[in-house]
């Protein structure tokens, strides 16, 4: 093989290793969705394909520098921000020094790479409108966190040094900009794909979960709790402000309960609407006089709050059927169980709460 070739087989291998980081990074950012946890199992990553290109680079003796390693260090610093930069670069550095392959200058190079790839998610990056000009910033500062390998080792390189010098820069920053242009399409595309999974999942007037996300819910709940309840809401005589003020003060009473639901329950519960009129709560409860409680705290709440729309100031109040139960059971039967103890609520004058206890799969107690 000519050895100009062969001089360039460690850079080629750089690009071939960034395809398979930009593979294994889409994976992962779908799969993990805790940040800090993708951020540190992404900076593994970086650190693992930095370590091979260093190892790579110094079995190849005849390579353009004597270690591109770094670069990899840098673009975890400017993509997964401070965690997944010092992750990186613990593990490259490290694990290099375990495996006894660091040169003298390559801590230099790792933390100087890390440090203008910090420097450009932190500061740059915001500042320059266009991503291609971000990235061909991105790319310099990572050429120039590079430089001290040249000077180090300017006999590793078979080709002339002028030659040497622009190759690698070149493959740099290429390398740069395709890996960051992968990651802005890669941003896109989970975006889009968490937009449309909020549009499935979310009532779009109210912005509380849907009726898909009370059933997922309910399935997932935790099975060593000592109880359950499920609320199911209804606005009273809804109609009638339709029919009066319009379909948009209507609209506006939808979202003014669905907010001080929100803030009545705790950060565990599970706060829907189901459709039309009809909200449903979620809850852990210990017994049914709990749930019960937190039924009767969510009623007087909303009595106790006027609408306001224009002028106007609508008394709105709600009736609710709480089902309770401890057994295994499914959702299908505790709706029911609440839909019945709601159409009591409402049959009993409105403005009230009903209860259904579940005491076991065989025996069902209801609130007179």
């Amino acid at each position: 093989m000519p050895v100009e070739i062969q001089s360039l087989l460690p850079s080629i291998t750089d690009i071939g290793l960034l395809a398979c980081l930009s593979i294994v990074y889409g994976e992962l950012s779908r799969v993990i969705s805790d940040r800090k946890a993708r951020s540190v199992t992404l900076g593994f990553l970086f650190g693992l394909i930095s370590l091979v290109s260093s190892l790579y680079h110094a079995a190849g003796g005849a390579s353009l520098l004597a270690d591109n390693g770094a670069i990899f260090v840098g673009l975890a610093a400017a993509f997964l921000g401070m965690l997944g930069a010092l992750t990186a670069l613990g593990f490259a550095f490290l694990v290099g020094v375990a495996l006894g392959t660091n040169s003298p200058i390559e801590p230099v190079q790792l933390i100087l790479a890390c440090a203008v790839g910090t420097l450009w998610h932190m500061k740059i990056r915001g500042l320059v409108r266009s991503k291609l000009l971000a990235l061909i910033v991105l790319g310099a500062l990572l050429n120039a966190a590079l430089l001290p390998s040249y000077i180090w080792a300017p006999d590793t390189a078979s080709l002339a040094p002028g030659v040497a010098l622009q190759v690698s820069l070149l493959v740099n920053l290429a390398i740069s900009l395709l890996f960051g242009a992968f990651v802005e399409r890669e941003r896109g595309m989970l975006e889009a794909e968490l937009h449309l999974r909020q549009m499935a999942n979310t009532d779009q007037l109210t912005g509380l979960h849907n009726r898909r996300t009370l059933i997922a819910a309910f399935d997932s709940r935790p099975r060593k709790a000592k109880g359950h309840a499920l609320l199911l809401i209804d606005v009273d005589n809804f109609k009638s402000v339709n029919d009066a003020h319009g379909h948009a003060a209507g609209d506006e009473v939808l979202r003014h309960i669905s907010r001080h639901l929100q803030d009545i329950v705790r950060s565990g519960d599970i706060v829907c609407r189901i459709g039309g009129e009809e909200f449903a709560v979620l809850l852990q409860a210990d017994s049914w006089e709990e749930a019960q409680a937190a039924g009767e705290r969510l009623r007087s709440e909303v009595e106790r709050h006027r609408v306001r729309i224009a002028q106007l100031a609508l008394q709105v109040t709600v009736s609710i059927g709480i089902a309770w139960w401890r057994d295994e059971t499914t959702f299908d039967r505790e709706l029911a169980a609440a839909d019945e103890a709601l159409y009591r609520a409402k049959r009993g004058g409105r403005n009230c709460t009903r209860l259904a206890v579940e005491r076991s799969t065989e025996e069902q107690v209801l609130q007179p």
